[in-house]
């Protein structure tokens, strides 16, 4: 019983952590995938959208703070 719980508690997870994704921005969709999924540096975010490094670690920081605020809003 704990295995299937565990189970359901992960696929309720990766639901949510999908819905969140989705109601973001397309460019904060991206900036996160790249520095979190693809495992980028802010340098190579940049240099890949071509953004200025500022620029870049402003819009992560954005993206982070939206992903909250919306991954809190579906408990």
């Amino acid at each position: 019983a704990v295995v299937m719980d565990e189970e359901l508690e992960r696929q309720d997870l990766q639901l949510k952590l999908e819905k969140t994704f989705d109601a973001l921005p397309h460019d904060y969709q991206l900036v996160l995938r790249l520095k979190y999924l693809d495992d980028k540096s802010v340098q190579e975010i940049s240099e890949e959208l071509t953004r200025t490094f500022k620029s870049t670690e402003s819009l992560l920081f954005r993206a982070r703070r939206a992903f909250i605020e919306v991954y809190t809003s579906l408990t």
